[in-house]
């Protein structure tokens, strides 16, 4: 075996390095047990649970709302793909701009916080403007445009 501190031999039993005179700990005697604290495992773990528990996405139900409207004199109708509260692609097509469902204006439904969520729509006209959003819980987290004949409006977001 070798002085952990200047790299000299040690002879079997030996209680200093005989180079540096620094004091020597064999393998499995009990002052080299006491080196190895628990401790610090514990403290390592609760470090990793804190950053774990810091970066999931915290339970619960969102509403989220796209809207859909428009403008100029051939926005009448657009052609929809959107992902649902499942996280399931759906697509509409020929909804009427500005989309309305049950009377009240946009689409909702009820998803979970951290999911992604996707809006698209195609203009079926042959020019006019398209502008989506998406709320979450009445919280708009994004915009998006598009411009002209059978253009095609995006908007996404990770829900917070």
């Amino acid at each position: 075996m070798k002085c952990g501190r200047c790299g000299g031999p040690l002879e079997a039993g030996a209680v200093q390095c005989p180079a540096c005179g620094v004091k020597a700990i064999w393998p499995g005697t009990t002052s080299a047990k006491r080196k190895a604290n628990p401790l610090w495992g514990l403290i390592i773990l609760a470090g990793v649970g804190i950053w774990i528990m810091g970066n999931v996405a915290p339970k619960g139900s969102v509403t989220v709302t796209y809207t859909l409207t428009g403008s100029g004199p051939r926005t009448s109708t657009a052609d929809l793909t959107y992902t649902d509260g499942s996280g399931n692609i759906q697509q509409q097509t020929g909804r009427v701009v500005p989309l309305t469902t049950s009377g009240k204006e946009g689409m909702s439904f009820t998803s979970h916080h951290g999911a992604y969520v996707s809006f698209m729509a195609q203009n079926n006209g042959a020019s006019g403007d398209l502008m989506c959003s998406i709320e979450a819980d009445g919280v708009e987290v994004n915009t998006g445009q598009a411009s002209g004949g059978y253009a095609i409006v995006s908007c996404s977001a990770t829900l917070p």
